[in-house]
């Protein structure tokens, strides 16, 4: 009985190996040329034997196998070419491969194909896999057509320059793309550009590589962009040119023009992270305007960031998360400005980092997060303020709607601060508010914790709102210009609240007019008085919004945003126009909105009031905190075998599985509606009970115990 067993295994081994062949079929034998027979093998019907002729289209399948290289050095047609990982196929100048069409793919690549010649397509298809190669070894040519999946390798190889060298078909849907030619002269990119992948410049020697001369091009790097070394321009002479990598751009030696213009515009947007620490950044060559949008952190470490001429160029920061800027060493010259964006954070990476430029714009709604113990500084033309805190350039301009971060040690809030949206003092030490005029803060002062605040003598400062973190005898300290503590018995109008957002008592004063004073509760006069604010849970685990307000001038509307724990940033949930005739109105109106999107956890809510004319004012913050619901109830527990799921009657469809302790599925039911559901387990033991609404991809899991 063994044997047999054995036998019927080893046959079903070798049926299985023999399937994996037919007739014809032609695999590499050895390193050699396709048109010598001794560099292949054929299979005969039952085995591989050395063959006698070389392969053509007339044959099977034809596989170049792992560590084996074919040189084509004569004119040759294949069909159902396969290279295997490892495999390599050379392709001679002035050689021709051609595919031929037939059933399925009549090119796979899993190895590499390395063109200095002519690959001729007829209605053939070619697929190039992950881990494969095509070099084009040539300058000019064509490429292969083809579909590129995720991790294939294109490298243009060959390039030497002149006006026909850039290959044709280079408006295919590449992943990695690896320019690696040394270039005597200018190449100018004629196509659209698309790589899923990375595009990396490795070597592009003395000439350049030109993403558009007379034309307008666009090329899309969902990965990164890394260049090395030579030249790589992108809109010379062009009406305009465009840039997106999805991924990170670095400059690490030789010299780089990346936006070079005309009299056009160019963009080149950057998803990742960009490093310039070599070469030069040059935005602009002529009277256009480059913008670099980025999306990451900005590192820039050597080098020169220019623009050439009576050019602009724009650096723009409008990422989701906090983007750290760096800088260590490298020069900034020209027409060079740098903008944060609504909803953008930059963050200084230390104490001694400069921004250098032209202009600086921190835009309303947009965060700075500021290490120098100097604070924002403004420009004045030979004080010494002009060379003091992170930000350096020759004009600032900063919003009094916009958010500033203090996160270092011991720190002034610097005169160039007018009035912020939100104040956040963190790190270590003491925060001073060294200002020469008073200073209204129209959203929140957030003390954070080991972190004490000084109001210098005389100086007003008003906030809607405080918020000390942790406690304050320990933890968060105010001072009015004077050594007494915020929560001695002379300053205790204020109750202070361990929640994250105390109630405010409305004109309440800390400090005297000649030791400094903060004042909460009042901030500066609004175009809508807003009566009432909520936020709260609903049943069914969402958040309900509700407003009124008294009275509206010129109102447009209100933006309702959140942010989750942990996002660091708001994101707008939509908008709800005025109730009010032309935006004016002295009656009372009410408003609502429901987030049905909120996730568990905090979530913090504000109101973004609009004027007609775009001025936006932000209302206080709602905190909900919203904990995972169970989808349904099991019951009893323990149970004698008999189980009862009960939910409340929404009629949705619920899927529920029943898992035992070994993580084994022993029974499933789909698309229950019921709003009671019964079933029997027939054996003792330990059962998890997983409940999922495949709609909105809600589940919970519950044990229960049977015992028969």
């Amino acid at each position: 009985m063994k044997t047999i067993a054995n036998f019927l295994i080893l046959f079903i081994f070798l049926s299985t190996s023999l399937n994996a062949q037919t007739t014809n079929d032609y695999r590499s034998r050895a390193t050699g040329n396709w048109s010598t027979a001794g560099s292949w093998e054929r299979y005969n019907g039952s085995s591989w034997a050395t063959a006698t002729v070389a392969p053509s289209s007339s044959v099977g399948t034809i596989t170049i196998l792992n560590s084996h290289t074919i040189t084509v050095t004569a004119n040759v047609t294949a069909d159902q070419l396969v290279i295997n990982s490892g495999g390599i196929l050379i392709i001679n100048s002035s050689r021709i491969l051609t595919i031929a069409n037939e059933v399925g793919t009549d090119l796979t690549v899993n190895g590499t194909v390395s063109n200095a010649g002519t690959i001729t397509q007829s209605l053939s298809t070619a697929e190039f896999n992950s881990g494969s190669k095509f070099i084009h070894n040539q300058n000019g040519g064509a490429i292969i057509v083809a579909t590129w999946n995720s991790g294939s390798n294109l490298e243009i190889s060959g390039l030497t320059g002149g006006g026909s060298s850039y290959p044709s078909n280079m408006d295919q849907s590449f992943f990695n793309v690896l320019f690696n030619s040394d270039l005597n002269s200018a190449v100018s990119m004629n196509s659209n550009l698309t790589c899923n992948g990375n595009l990396t410049l490795s070597n592009i020697g003395t000439g350049a590589l030109r993403f558009a001369t007379n034309n307008s091009y666009t090329a899309t790097i969902t990965g990164n962009l890394i260049h090395t070394s030579g030249e790589f321009r992108q809109s010379m002479n062009a009406v305009t040119g465009n840039i997106t990598v999805g991924g990170n751009f670095s400059k690490t030696t030789g010299g780089l023009y990346i936006i070079t213009f005309g009299t056009g515009n160019s963009t080149l947007t950057v998803n990742g992270n960009v490093t310039v620490d070599g070469g030069t950044l040059d935005l602009t060559q002529s009277s256009g305007t480059g913008n670099l949008f980025v999306k990451g952190n900005f590192s820039h470490s050597g080098g020169t960031i220019t623009e050439t001429n009576v050019g602009i160029g724009n650096i723009f920061f409008n990422g989701t998360a906090a983007q750290i800027f760096t800088y260590t060493a490298g020069t900034v010259s020209g027409t060079i400005n740098y903008t944060v964006d609504n909803g953008a954070i930059l963050e200084m990476s230390d104490a001694s980092t400069k921004v250098y430029g032209n202009g600086f714009t921190l835009s309303s709604g947009g965060t700075l997060n500021v290490k120098s113990a100097d604070g924002i500084t403004k420009y004045v033309s030979a004080t010494a303020d002009s060379s003091k805190g992170n930000i350096r350039t020759l004009n600032r301009s900063y919003s009094t709607s916009a958010s500033y971060i203090y996160s270092e040690s011991a720190q002034t809030l610097g005169n160039g601060l007018a009035g912020a949206l939100n104040i956040t003092l963190s790190g270590s030490d003491q925060k001073t508010f060294s200002n020469t005029s008073d200073i209204n803060i129209s959203g929140r002062l957030l003390i954070g914790s080991g972190t004490k605040a000084i109001i210098g003598n005389g100086l007003i400062f008003t906030a809607a709102a405080l918020t000390l973190a942790g406690t304050p005898t320990t933890a968060s300290a105010f001072y009015g210009g004077q050594s007494a503590p915020f929560d001695a018995p002379n300053y205790n109008t204020y109750t202070i609240s361990t929640t994250k957002y105390p109630a405010v008592q409305s004109s309440t004063y800390f400090g005297t007019t000649t030791t400094g004073m903060l004042k909460l509760g009042t901030p500066a006069a609004l175009p809508v008085t807003l009566s009432n604010f909520t936020a709260k849970q609903t049943t069914d685990n969402k958040v309900a919004l509700a407003w009124v307000t008294s009275s509206e001038s010129v109102n447009k509307g209100f933006s309702i945003e959140r942010q989750e724990e942990g996002s660091g940033k708001f994101q707008s949930l939509g908008f709800i126009a005025s109730k009010a005739v032309g935006g004016n109105s002295q009656a009372t109106l009410a408003y609502s909105f429901k987030d049905a999107t909120a996730k568990n956890g905090t979530n913090m809510y504000r109101l973004v009031q609009e004027d007609l004319d775009g001025k936006k004012t932000y209302s206080e913050v709602r905190v909900v905190k919203l904990s995972a619901k169970s989808v349904s109830n099991v019951f009893p527990n323990p149970s004698t075998g008999a189980i009862n799921i009960s939910r409340s009657n929404d009629g949705k469809k619920m899927n529920i599985q029943v898992i035992d302790q070994s993580g084994r599925i022993i029974s499933q039911v789909n698309n229950i509606t019921d709003a009671n559901y019964r079933m029997n387990l027939a054996q003792s033991g330990i059962y998890s009970i997983k409940m999922m609404y495949p709609e909105t991809g809600e589940q919970s899991i519950q044990r229960v115990v049977v015992q028969k």
